[in-house]
């Protein structure tokens, strides 16, 4: 074998290994470049223009008229400081103290019991959430992280971020599975379990982002 085939082999061997080693870096880490590469502008777009049509769709569905977001509700959706189901859930609220006859309908009592429970859970989840940032915020301007440690640091975090963030999908699922077949039960289209998933995926990544740069900053 030349001496030239040789180098070719070692090289070849040489950005192996290097591909191989920047595979497993990016599978270990790869919340955190998830997380990094979020579009905030997208983002922001897909939850407020989710938001609104949902807000139109609940609308329709119940035969009700209820308040526009503002422009400050619209700002705190986009940024995801706060979750579009809590915001749509008072404004239900508000409709129902001044025309409590609409809980009368089953398909609307249904919705809006699944409506509370939602908004519960996403306030349950905040909670959560907020007491990791809180912690992760700490210790990040402690001064005890060297620029080395600081993708081990957001790794950790977001892996009990992550952890939080299984749990509440697990109970969206549930409820949606229990607010699916009540639906069914009356007769009720069951569109509005789809639309609620994909609200509710808009949100999630929103969170992300405010998350994000709630902790750097």
């Amino acid at each position: 074998m030349s001496k030239k085939k040789k180098i070719l082999i070692i090289i070849s061997a040489i950005l192996a290994v290097i591909l191989i080693a920047l595979g497993i870096l990016a599978y270990m880490f790869r919340d955190v470049i998830h997380i990094m590469l979020l579009d905030t502008e997208e983002v922001r777009k897909n939850v407020v223009e989710n938001g609104q049509e949902f807000h139109s769709s609940i609308q329709e569905r119940m035969g009700i008229v209820i308040d526009e977001f503002t422009e400050e509700e619209l700002e705190q959706i986009a940024s995801g400081e706060v979750s579009l189901s809590t915001i749509l859930a008072e404004k239900i609220e508000d409709y129902i103290a001044e025309n409590p006859t609409v809980e009368e309908d089953k398909e609307n009592e249904i919705i809006i019991r699944y409506m509370r429970k939602f908004s519960t859970l996403q306030g349950q989840y905040m909670g959560t959430i907020d007491g990791i940032i809180a912690e992760a915020r700490n210790e990040y301007h402690s001064g005890n992280i060297s620029p080395g440690q600081k993708t081990e640091f957001a790794n950790r975090y977001i892996s009990r971020f992550r952890g939080a963030e299984s749990s509440c999908d697990a109970e969206v699922e549930s409820l949606l599975s229990q607010l699916k077949a009540e639906l069914e039960a009356v007769g009720a289209d069951t569109s509005i379990v789809n639309e609620i998933r994909q609200t509710y995926a808009n949100e999630k990544a929103a969170k992300e982002v405010y998350y994000r740069d709630l902790l750097i900053n």
